[in-house]
């Protein structure tokens, strides 16, 4: 570019060097051709200064435009809109695993969880419940052989508080130590089981009262039951009367002794078919009484569908 602009002023010098010197050296006189000579010179300097500055501001303008008008690669339009989007939601209902099992837990307003699985010979299912101590803890195991086994100990303390080998099975027992609960389905041939799991309410009589109403919903098959325990003395009455505002013949309560394990009401009898229904019995020992309420009826389409019910309570 600053020899473009210093090549015309060199030679208009050039020429009028030649136009002194030349002839007979006399004083030189201007002379019209040489004038318009040196002006269409420095004319056709400017024009072509003109014309370069002109081409590099196009240049300029076109490099901007074709920067402007680039567009992003897709690759990058991508991350941006990935870091600005909102994480994916947890899905809350699948089960959660950890190191030493799969973590039960109860639905909102219960105290049950249910397992079912299917197990070939020599493989084992593990599950993890965190309870308190003194509280109780009742497991009913019913697999579809006997080829399975089922243990319970704890996860802190290394203690195996159950251990059983014969197939469907019932128990229950307090707690003496607050931490996680280690149960173990094992089956030395392919089976298939399902584990009710629960740690069951204890119901308090206010003072002077003789009774006590408990409400609960029940679902199958993740909560298909709800457990109680009242204690009374022996020579006093049980009574206890189930209702639901929309029956479906699938509720049903039962009664179990926790000392001496004797099952004293099974399966509620409902004279007319409908509810609501009441029991009653002398009891014949001193010592904690387990209350179920449960959906039968596994195989039917009510079993999926919420069943409220209330459930009154009276020791005299």
């Amino acid at each position: 570019m600053r020899f473009t602009k210093l090549f015309p002023a060199f030679l208009l010098f050039t020429l009028l060097i030649t136009a002194c010197f030349s002839g007979d050296g006399s004083t030189p006189q201007p002379d019209d051709s040489l004038q318009l000579t040196a002006e269409a010179v420095s004319n056709n300097a400017q024009a072509t200064l003109q014309s370069m500055a002109i081409a590099t501001g196009i240049a300029e303008t076109q490099a901007a435009g074709a920067l402007a008008d680039t567009p992003i690669p897709a690759t990058e339009a991508a991350e941006e809109a990935t870091a600005t989007d909102a994480p994916a939601p947890t899905n809350t209902s699948a089960p959660v695993v950890e190191d030493n099992g799969i973590r039960l837990s109860f639905a909102e307003g219960g105290t049950s969880a249910t397992a079912i699985g299917d197990l070939a010979g020599g493989e084992s299912d593990s599950y993890l419940l965190r309870a308190m101590a003194g509280q109780i803890l009742s497991l009913s195991f019913f697999p579809n052989n006997n080829t399975s086994s089922l243990r319970v100990e704890g996860e802190d303390d290394g203690i195996t508080y159950l251990e059983i080998e014969t197939g469907e099975s019932h128990w229950i027992t307090p707690l003496p130590t607050t931490q996680d609960y280690i149960v173990r389905v094992t089956a030395r041939e392919s089976t298939s089981y399902t584990l009710f799991v629960s740690v069951p309410v204890r119901i308090q009589f206010a003072a002077g009262a003789t009774s006590e109403t408990v409400e609960g919903t029940l679902q199958g098959p993740n909560n298909p039951n709800i457990e109680y325990i009242v204690g009374a003395s022996d020579g006093q009455e049980m009574a206890l009367t189930l209702d639901s505002p929309e029956d479906y013949g699938l509720l049903n309560v039962s009664v179990r002794g926790m000392t001496d394990d004797v099952v004293y009401l099974q399966f509620l009898d409902r004279p007319d078919g409908d509810l609501p229904a009441s029991w009653s019995m002398t009891l014949p020992s001193t010592q904690d009484y387990l209350i179920m309420v449960q959906l039968t009826g596994i195989s039917t389409p009510e079993y999926g569908l919420p069943s409220d019910f209330s459930l009154e309570i009276k020791i005299e």
